[in-house]
């Protein structure tokens, strides 16, 4: 009698640590995944548009950047060869206009 009461079914895709998330969490609601997507897409507030995606996106491959730069700067002090405060400077203001930008800050 479910499917009169049920009539409509999705097929969503996800990956494998989605899907490994969503059990969990499913688990811990003591709801049938069915039931959790519905409730949580129902009551949650509206999700991130595909612009907002795309630019937190390009903050993160920002930030994925910075990173990869703090990096080669460590690895340089730890071997001995000499890092001027510039390049660090620079790395952290870019690390802090990324936070301002997520924020929805400016300043």
């Amino acid at each position: 009698m479910k499917h009169l009461l049920y009539p409509h079914r999705f097929t969503v895709r996800c990956t494998r640590a989605e899907r490994r998330l969503l059990a969990e969490r499913v688990r811990a609601s003591g709801l049938s995944v069915s039931r959790f997507l519905i409730q949580t897409g129902i009551n949650s507030a509206n999700p991130a548009s595909v612009d907002d995606r795309a630019r937190l996106e390009r903050l993160l491959f920002q930030l994925h950047k910075i990173g990869v730069n703090l990096n080669q700067l460590t690895r340089r002090i730890n071997t001995g060869i000499p890092v001027g405060a510039e390049p660090l400077d620079r790395a952290l203001r870019a690390v802090a206009d990324i936070g301002r930008s997520l924020s929805g800050s400016d300043s």
